[in-house]
């Protein structure tokens, strides 16, 4: 065994948005995913990242396998898993791991190349992570260069006209349904980061009628003020959607607030006026059934990223940031493999378990002997402790805390672990 980064995740490289949705996780539920994971076989730390592209587990481990299991068991318990849904997921390691990480964080791995709302959303992941209490050294060091590699290059990239907010592919995506697209009026249902960003590119691709309704009155307050747009109470919506040319939802509820049963109902008011629907939400907010609808265009995220999605730079400048992002990779891995530390939890980890093993033995000794189910399960429980303590210490770690400090803790360590062992040492013998 040795310590390692795994990532373990689903992707529209991997899966269509009707999987990738079932995965999808909210606050709440990546923060019981981490919670539990971090109190797993094998996982020292974690961090779960969900966009509308991608699920993914950051794990720092000492045991890969023991770690890819202890996922596999949450999504089975959590989300019903099932064997051809394991088929989609990815498992990276070590060096892999990093670079796909560090590629994430620079918008190479995505659908819309450069999608600048990747570094606040893995920045987010990340704090609510911290929060959590399941990073450490190991993790916190990663996501931290990764986020300062990405901040360098969007930096370097940000002039390019290749680069398109998912905000943007709707609105162009809109204007692939009507000729006169400035003039028609639009609905946004939704008052988050994503809904502001729709409003203000309807507005850059010159539509002056833009009205937003969402189901909390306080959000659409503020949201009000700040975009200068009418707003609509959310229990008139059927009759501003009536009303409305485009409606764009991009709300986070999670669910369908849009059925076909609805949407027919309504059609029969508009004497066959066409009406554009564009789905920003994951999971989708608009029953996908919709798209069979007569006079009716349903768009989701697959749909809209997919007329932007081959818009990138230059093929020599495409190569350089996807060089620099693999060679930094590579350079960080070798020097987190090398730090003092990763050898010295290690260290730890193993002593622990020789402390619990050596325990074991005298328990038998005293009131034994057990049977072979028994002898199993206590030296399993023993080493989910010895992993768990090890674990907990290097998260108190901080990856920032500089060399000094960190060699300070290496040799408390390695003290700590020396007279341990000793101790045991003259407790095996006076036994004896």
């Amino acid at each position: 065994m040795e310590p390692t980064l795994v990532v373990i995740g689903i992707s529209y490289r991997t899966a269509a948005l009707a999987v990738r949705e079932r995965f999808w996780m909210d606050e709440a539920d990546r923060v019981k995913a981490l919670t539990t994971l971090v109190r797993s076989e094998g996982v020292d730390e974690v961090v779960v990242f969900t966009s509308c592209n991608r699920t993914e587990f950051y794990l720092w481990t000492q045991n890969a396998g023991e770690a890819a299991n202890s996922v596999l068991r949450f999504l089975t318990r959590t989300y019903d898993l099932k064997l051809s849904d394991w088929s989609n997921f990815y498992r990276l390691m070590g060096e892999a791991a990093m670079t796909h990480i560090f590629r994430v964080a620079a918008a190479l791995d995505t659908q819309v190349y450069g999608e600048s709302e990747v570094i606040p959303s893995l920045t987010k992941a990340w704090y609510l992570a911290q929060k959590s209490g399941t990073t450490g050294c190991f993790l916190d060091g990663i996501l931290g260069h990764a986020l300062e590699l990405a901040q360098g290059l969007a930096h370097r990239i940000r002039g390019h006209n290749c680069i398109v907010s998912v905000a943007r592919a709707a609105a162009e995506q809109a204007q692939e349904f009507f000729t006169d697209f400035a003039q028609r009026q639009v609905l946004v249902i939704g008052a988050g980061r994503l809904a502001t960003s729709i409003v203000h590119e309807m507005r850059a691709a010159g539509v002056t009628r833009i009205r937003v309704t969402n189901r909390t009155s306080q959000r659409l307050s503020k949201l009000a003020g700040v975009l200068e747009v009418e707003t609509i109470p959310y229990e008139q919506r059927w009759a501003a959607i009536a009303e409305s040319d485009i409606v764009a939802v991009a709300t986070s509820a999670g669910k369908t607030i849009i059925r076909c049963s609805e949407v027919a109902a309504l059609m029969h008011l508009r004497s066959e006026r066409p009406l554009a629907i564009l789905d920003a939400g994951v999971p989708r907010n608009v029953e996908p059934a919709v798209r069979a609808m007569d006079c009716v265009y349903l768009a989701d995220v697959d749909d809209f990223s997919e007329n932007v999605r081959n818009r990138k730079p230059q093929a020599r400048e495409l190569a350089e940031a996807e060089d620099t992002v693999r060679l930094e990779a590579a350079h960080f891995h070798r020097k987190l493999m090398t730090e003092r530390m990763v050898p010295t939890i290690t260290a730890l980890r193993e002593r622990l378990q020789e402390i619990c093993d050596q325990e074991l033995t005298t328990l038998a000794d005293q009131f034994g002997p057990f049977t072979e189910d028994q002898n199993q399960a206590m030296r399993a429980y023993a080493t989910h402790i010895a992993q768990r303590i090890s674990a907990t210490i290097a998260r108190q770690i901080h990856p920032n805390s500089g060399v000094a400090q960190d060699e300070v803790l290496a040799d408390s360590l390695s003290r700590m672990l020396l007279d341990q062992h000793q101790t045991v040492s003259l407790g095996s013998s006076s036994r004896k």
